[in-house]
C-alpha cells in the first residue's frame, strides 16, 4: 500500500452528518433513534436477500448482494434491545421468556415436519437434493426448503413482538420522559 493511501479518511454519508458542540450524549435520543430504524425496516416488504447481477457490453459481471429485509429487521430490533438493556425489568423478561419459548415450539415443529419431509423422499428425490446442497441434519432446519422460509417468518413475528415489548418498557421508564429542547 502506498504511504498516500493511508493518509486518505473518507467520510462516507456526509450528507446525514450532524455535529454540534453542544449536543449531548443522550441514551433516550439514541434508543429513539434505534427505536425508529426498527420500525422502519418493519414496515417495509420482507424479502429475503439476493444478487443483482449485470452484465456490461464488454461481458463483464458486476454482482450487487441486496440485504434480507428480514434480517435487517430482526438484527435492528436486536441493537434496540441491547442498548436498553439496562432498562428492561422483570416483566419484559417475562414477556420475552414467554415469547421466546412460544417460538421453541414453533421451531421445534418445524424441525420435526421436515424430519418426516424427509423420510417420505425416496432415494433418487434424496440424491437430487442432495446435488443441490441440501442436505438434512437432525434436529436442524435446512433454509432453502420451504420449513427454512417459515423459521425466517417466524423469527420476524418474534422480532416484532420483541420490539412491542421494548416499546412498553420505553412506556414504564422514566429515563424516557418527554425531553424540552430549545431550538
Amino acid at each position: 500500500m502506498a504511504e498516500n493511501e493511508e493518509d486518505n479518511i473518507e467520510i462516507l454519508d456526509a450528507e446525514h452528518f450532524r455535529g454540534d458542540k453542544a449536543q449531548k450524549f443522550s441514551h433516550s435520543a439514541i434508543v429513539m433513534a434505534c427505536m425508529r430504524k426498527a420500525l422502519e425496516l418493519g414496515s417495509k416488504e420482507m424479502k429475503g436477500g439476493y444478487f443483482n447481477i449485470k452484465i456490461d457490453n464488454r461481458g463483464n459481471e458486476t454482482r450487487t448482494y441486496v440485504s434480507d429485509t428480514r434480517q435487517d429487521f430482526i438484527e435492528s430490533v436486536n441493537i434496540t434491545e441491547t442498548l436498553m438493556s439496562r432498562d428492561l425489568d422483570d416483566e419484559y423478561n417475562k414477556a420475552k421468556e414467554k415469547i421466546q419459548q412460544e417460538a421453541d415450539e414453533e421451531y421445534d415443529k418445524l424441525v420435526k415436519a421436515e424430519e418426516i419431509f424427509w423420510k417420505e423422499l425416496n432415494f433418487l428425490q434424496k440424491k437430487e437434493l442432495i446435488k443441490e446442497g441440501i442436505i438434512y441434519y437432525k434436529g436442524c432446519i435446512n433454509e432453502k426448503l420451504l420449513f427454512g422460509e417459515k423459521w425466517k417468518d417466524l423469527k420476524v413475528k418474534v422480532a416484532h413482538k420483541i420490539l412491542a415489548e421494548l416499546g412498553k418498557v420505553v412506556s414504564r421508564c422514566k429515563d424516557y420522559e418527554m425531553e424540552s429542547y430549545e431550538g
